[in-house]
């Protein structure tokens, strides 16, 4: 456990903690809809069993399953200033989607896009190329998720 000012930092919480910046560096377009449906694809994942239901290791592999291509020199991780009102607002919808009491407007997808950006090889012949195993499931913004 970690200490800090105002106690011991546990597992979870840090888990928590890396689901709210993965959310936060999804395109901000989609405002806080995009950075839910986000969090909620990682947590179907978890409770899909990917990764042996792995919450780290299913962080750790989402760029894997993205649908924006992998870069060479990937941008630096952002992250979220506890004063702005829209991360605020992420963490606190990210102790819901983490115990799986959050409301899935995703409909269990596991899989999401933004349709007019989508530059990963993989998510076009696996996921836009097996529509019958991966269907389109529901819409949030520029967001749109698959099964």
């Amino acid at each position: 456990m970690v200490s800090t000012e105002e106690g011991l930092m546990d597992s979870s919480s840090y888990i928590r903690a890396l689901l709210a910046t993965f959310c936060w560096n999804e395109p901000h377009e989609d405002a806080l809809n995009g950075f839910i449906g986000a969090g909620l694809v990682i947590s179907n994942r978890v409770r899909a069993g990917w990764s042996g239901g792995d919450w780290l290791a299913v962080l750790k592999s989402a760029p894997l399953f993205s649908y924006r291509a992998l870069p060479l020199n990937p941008p630096p991780l952002t992250f979220g200033d506890i004063r702005n009102p829209i991360f605020q607002k992420i963490l606190q919808r990210v102790d819901t989607i983490f115990s799986g009491s959050e409301l899935d407007f995703t409909k269990g997808a596991l899989y999401y896009a933004r349709l007019n950006e989508i530059t990963s090889k993989w998510f076009k012949i696996e996921i836009l190329g097996h529509l019958d195993l991966h269907p389109r499931i529901a819409d949030a913004g520029q967001l749109t998720f698959f099964k």
